[in-house]
Formats: structure tokens, C-alpha cells, sequence
């Protein structure tokens, strides 16, 4: 391990442009961006947006400064616009493309912007505060391997996670088969209680059952 500092770790790009002086562009703000994965899923225009943004290109990590604790970081999946309450990354020589997501994703990196966040209703982490603070990398040498593992780690979680909606599709389609589109608020359906609806054992619904129970154990 190696220890630099922030600011020999990544660039910290804050190209800015005006998007009511370019033509319609993909924008990306970070409300864009989950907490739980690198992909964009969703995005606007730079026609939907007023002041200044800053100019992404495909490939930089894209970190939200406003509220740091969400722990918004995704990659830029095509040229366009950020967000100002962000911070747009891109890696220089001591550590790989492919691993700067992981390290500003990383406990490492996180406790340490929120703990620097300024500001109470919405926290927001600056460059200056972090530009000098020391961060310990990995040697060039493991760095692929490393980013190799972790990269396949994630692509496997993408995959259970698609999984899992799919399932979550399925379920609900096929209830809707068997019960049909059920609305609890259609007037056939008659509210009523556990008690009116099946049978209870006196010895779990009964209060004094319950507190004879305690007092022998």
C-alpha cells in the first residue's frame, strides 16, 4: 500500500457550461443516481436545467457532494452535463480507471467526505477540504486483479438483483391470474376481524393466559 494524497489520486474536473447556450444534451443529476450501483438508469436534458453544470465525459465517476451520506457514485456512460452539487473524478497514473469507483465508493474514502461535509440542512463536502487528505492505494501491480475481482462482484450483484425483480414481476402477475386485480377499496370486500374471520385459542388470545405464562418463566 501507498499512501498519497487526494489530489494525486484523481483530477477533480469543474469544467462548467451554461445549458441555455448548447444544443439539447444528456444531463445527469443526482437524482439520477442510486446508492447501490455504478449504472445511470435514468437521465434529462440540458434543456430541462437552469444555471451552470459542470461538463462530464464518458467513463468519469461521478460523486454527489450535497448530501455526501447518500453515497451517490456512478460512471458517466456517455459525454454530457453533471450537476453542480457534484464532483466529477477522473484518475491519474498512481491508480487504475477501473478501481477509482471502487476507492470513492469505499468506507475509506465516504467516512471521511461526510465527516468534512459543511452545513446542516444539506451538508456539502468542498475540494478544498479533501484535496490534501492522505488515502492509502494498493501498488499498480494488484490493482487489475483487484479491480477484476471487485468488478465481478458487482456484475453478479446486478445480475441477482435482476433476478430478484423479475421474480417480483412473476409473482404478482400470477397472483393476478389466480385472484385477479384486487382493490381493497372495491366495495365487495367486507372488512372484518381476525376473531370474526377464524378460531382463536383462548391461551393466545387471552390477556390473563399471556400473563400466567410470563410469570412461570
Amino acid at each position: 500500500m501507498m499512501e498519497y494524497k487526494f489530489k494525486d489520486i484523481v483530477s477533480n474536473c469543474c469544467e462548467r457550461i451554461d445549458p441555455s447556450e448548447s444544443d439539447s444534451i444528456p444531463y445527469v443529476g443526482l437524482e439520477h443516481i442510486s446508492a447501490d450501483t455504478f449504472n445511470i438508469q435514468t437521465y434529462g436534458k440540458s434543456t430541462d436545467v437552469k444555471g451552470q453544470k459542470f461538463i462530464m465525459k464518458k467513463g468519469d465517476v461521478l460523486f454527489g457532494r450535497r448530501r455526501a451520506y447518500q453515497r451517490k457514485v456512478a460512471i458517466a456512460p456517455f459525454d454530457g452535463i453533471f450537476s453542480a452539487h457534484g464532483m466529477i473524478f477522473r484518475p491519474k497514473q498512481v491508480i487504475d480507471e477501473s478501481l477509482l469507483p471502487f476507492f470513492i465508493r469505499s468506507d475509506a474514502f465516504m467516512n471521511k467526505a461526510i465527516s468534512l461535509s459543511v452545513g446542516s440542512l444539506s451538508p456539502t463536502l468542498n475540494w478544498g477540504a479533501i484535496k490534501d487528505i492522505t488515502f492509502s492505494i494498493p501498488s499498480k501491480e494488484i490493482q487489475p486483479e483487484l479491480s477484476s475481482l471487485l468488478w465481478k462482484i458487482e456484475d453478479d450483484i446486478e445480475r441477482l438483483k435482476e433476478q430478484i425483480q423479475s421474480l417480483d414481476i412473476l409473482v404478482k402477475s400470477r397472483f393476478i391470474e389466480m385472484f385477479g386485480n384486487l382493490d381493497i377499496n372495491d366495495k365487495q370486500w367486507k372488512m372484518s376481524t381476525i376473531g370474526e374471520s377464524a378460531k382463536v385459542p383462548l391461551h393466545y388470545g387471552s390477556t390473563a393466559s399471556a400473563v400466567d405464562y410470563d410469570s412461570e418463566t
